[in-house]
């Protein structure tokens, strides 16, 4: 008999490969973010503002939007003839995901104080972006408060239907 050793290689990819796709997102959702900040400004202007006058409802919003669209997606996924619905429905819920992420850049961008709007906005893009991953490394508490800021910025965005209203919550009779 015979004895051979095998050696074992680590399967985590090399930092380059570990951190390209978060590079491109950001990049690519930096320059949406700068287009449609020159382009459509109230957009923006009108879902950042929700989420920053309004943070609990918009959290909540999205919490449950997530909760609900999740289950009902994976509901839909069971059955052959509503994959393709599911699939399509969960593209829909990233690009609102990503969405929420550009408003809440063009609110961070806002304190930067810069004439240009779209470099505003896209830097904005990019320190949230750096702040989820950031205070991502935290064990438990960096995920809960990440979590709450992109939720915060999906709930912005559904409660201003994508930016085309102001979000007015509804006062209580006295």
């Amino acid at each position: 008999m015979e004895r051979t050793t095998v050696a074992f290689e680590s399967a985590e990819p090399g930092p380059v490969a570990a951190y390209t796709p978060i590079v491109l997102t950001t990049l690519i959702l930096a320059l949406v973010g700068a287009l449609l900040s020159r382009k459509r400004e109230p957009l923006l202007d009108n879902a950042g503002a929700a989420a920053r006058d309004h943070p609990l409802i918009s959290l909540t919003v999205g919490a449950l939007l997530s909760v609900t669209f999740l289950s009902v997606f994976v509901f839909m996924a069971f059955t052959l003839i509503l994959l393709p619905v599911s699939i399509l429905g969960l593209l829909l819920g990233l690009l609102t995901i990503a969405y929420g992420i550009i408003a809440l850049g063009y609110l961070a961008g806002q304190h930067l104080h810069t004439p240009r709007v779209g470099l505003a906005t896209g830097l904005g893009v990019v320190g949230i972006v750096a702040l989820v991953q950031v205070i991502g490394v935290i064990p438990i508490l960096g995920d809960l408060i990440a979590g709450g800021l992109l939720l915060t910025g999906l709930g912005a965005v559904v409660l201003t239907y994508f930016g085309l209203q102001e979000f007015e919550p509804v006062s209580l009779p006295e």
